[in-house]
């Protein structure tokens, strides 16, 4: 039981400066999102890659990330 409850805790850390922070008091529950891209969206990122668009790039991805609300997305499904 302690073991499962010390990994559920990792899911979520913070560093401060080269320090890992674990908050132990924390329940965070995540939701599963389809890490796919669709075909438009592969489209889009084939053409900005290509482009070395960097300030589209940027832009799509403030997009996508800045507006995740509780519950958040698996960060395991977002590193993908």
């Amino acid at each position: 039981q302690k073991y499962l409850q010390t990994r559920k805790m990792l899911e979520l850390t913070y560093y401060k400066g080269y320090r890992q922070v674990i908050e132990a008091e924390y329940k965070q529950e995540w939701v599963h999102i389809d890490p796919l891209l669709t075909p438009p969206e592969q489209r889009t990122w084939v053409d900005m890659l290509t482009n070395f668009s960097l300030e589209k790039i940027k832009t799509w991805l403030y997009n996508e990330f800045l507006q995740v609300n509780d519950p958040y997305p698996d960060p395991g499904l977002v590193r993908i």
